[in-house]
């Protein structure tokens, strides 16, 4: 099954500029383990069906089976991600990638690693686009072996091209404002030293 892709255009840009963000999630999560919340796809031992699940939880909502505990991020990086609706809902639309949903205690959401080891950009950059944003702009595709052979290779170069544009575009938009500025700062002095 091919899932469909959305198109480029109506993707979000509101995550073009977010930055990674170093957090110790020991030390977030706190002594009474409420410091922020954390939601990924896990799969039932018994009927083998995937659902989204909360951190600690084993219980299959399907058929009361066990699992493995949901253990939340793994690597000490937290991406912002502004995406609306539930955690479930997210984690269901990202459940394909190596991430999971966290929703820290001030209600800042994005996305956090389940485990590492290489270079995860890719996935980062998928778990972005599955929630309807341009990946940010400083994440770069490596050039790992056989990437050229990805099924969404082409999109999602794209994409993340996108990403770079809307940041051009902001730059430049920057750009002409202080241009703008410049000469109208200029204009009051001269018509200062007319006056």
């Amino acid at each position: 099954m091919t899932k469909r892709r959305t198109p480029i255009e109506n993707l979000s840009g509101d995550a073009v500029d977010a930055e990674t963000r170093e957090i110790d999630w020991r030390d977030e999560l706190g002594d009474d383990l409420d410091g922020f919340q954390s939601c990924e796809m896990i799969a039932c031992y018994e009927c083998g069906k995937k659902y989204a699940a909360s951190l600690g939880c084993t219980e299959c909502p399907k058929c009361g089976g066990e699992s493995d505990p949901v253990e939340g991020p793994m690597m000490n990086y937290f991406y912002p991600c502004p995406f609306r609706g539930s955690l479930e809902a997210a984690a269901t639309a990202i459940g394909e990638t190596c991430l999971c949903i966290v929703e820290l205690d001030d209600g800042t959401r994005g996305l956090a690693l389940t485990g590492g080891g290489m270079d995860l950009s890719w996935q980062i950059a998928r778990a972005y686009v599955s929630l309807g944003f341009l990946p940010p702009a400083h994440i770069r595709l490596p050039r790992m072996a056989g990437w050229e052979h990805y099924g969404d290779a082409a999109y999602m170069l794209k994409v993340c091209k996108a990403s770079q544009e809307v940041m051009i575009r902001r730059a430049s938009w920057g750009l002409a404002d202080l241009d703008t500025m410049e000469k109208d700062r200029k204009a009051w002095h001269k018509a200062q030293r007319k006056a």
